[in-house]
């Protein structure tokens, strides 16, 4: 195994919840629409933290889209 996949806790469904201060029903929403990756462990799902940071990169740069779509549309 690589150190960096051994090495990393892997985060709740509801630290990730926290983390992006919206509803454990929301995080559950995008695992299952599969814009949010997971690992399976037992009966639980987990999330790496680098498949969390991805997430957030990915979705940063659809708003900053969007936003700048909204301003050419207002002009």
């Amino acid at each position: 195994m690589t150190p960096e996949l051994t090495s990393t806790r892997l985060l709740r469904l509801e630290e990730v919840a926290d983390r992006l201060a919206v509803s454990l029903p929301t995080i559950r929403r995008l695992v299952k629409e599969g814009q949010l990756r997971t690992v399976r462990v037992g009966r639980q799902l987990r999330v790496r933290p680098g498949d969390l940071d991805q997430f957030i990169l990915q979705n940063e740069a659809r708003s900053t889209d969007q936003v700048n779509r909204a301003k050419g549309d207002q002009a």
